[in-house]
């Protein structure tokens, strides 16, 4: 026991650290960017059809080609100075074994991946919190960006995947989604810590 709640206060001095680290607030306005473009557009469809829009967009920010690289690019540059050593961390791993350091800052980096997918999924719902309207279905707009070629004609990035609505339902989709990037993302954070 004691020495999980060393390796959670390595995890939170991390954390902690990270608050005051250039690179989270670069990483956030990068994201913030990124989804404005991508969601403005349901926005806009919306307003053209005179429809509300349900609050399941974030399967489908990348179905486009190379974005599942954008949404990475910012949780990346979170990873870049893995294992995240600094002046003070020479202190840390000796009060806390060298094990028990390498096991929390792993800790950090599952943790970190977490909270960004969700701050992803929030801001996507966020963006279009004016255009919605809550249903645990997919919703007219997106029925119909999916089995017409309305999201073509109207330049909507990104596509609307009629087999995504076809073999899921909405819950099903997000936690797959939320569930397969959380994991590439941590798998991308150990390599660069490994």
């Amino acid at each position: 026991m004691k020495a999980f709640k060393a390796v959670l206060r390595v995890s939170a001095y991390s954390f902690r650290k990270l608050l005051t680290n250039y690179r989270l607030w670069l990483a956030v306005l990068m994201l913030l960017i990124l989804t404005h473009i991508y969601t403005k557009d349901y926005g806009l469809f919306c307003d053209t059809v005179d429809m509300k829009l349900s609050p399941w967009i974030f399967p489908f920010l990348y179905n486009a080609k190379y974005l599942k690289i954008l949404f990475f690019a910012p949780l990346l540059l979170l990873f870049c100075d893995a294992p995240f050593i600094d002046n003070s961390q020479p202190y840390v791993i000796c009060r806390s074994g060298r094990v028990i350091w390498s096991i929390g800052q792993l800790l950090y980096i599952v943790i970190l991946s977490a909270l960004y997918f969700i701050f992803l999924f929030l801001i996507s719902c966020l963006f279009v919190i004016n255009h919605v309207e809550f249903s645990l279905e997919w919703g007219r707009v997106l029925n119909t960006l999916a089995s017409t070629g309305a999201g073509y004609a109207t330049g909507l990035m990104p596509h609307i995947s009629s087999r995504i609505m076809f073999y899921f339902t909405p819950l099903q989709a997000t936690w797959f989604t939320f569930l397969l990037s959380w994991l590439s993302g941590t798998f991308l954070g150990l390599i660069i810590y490994a």
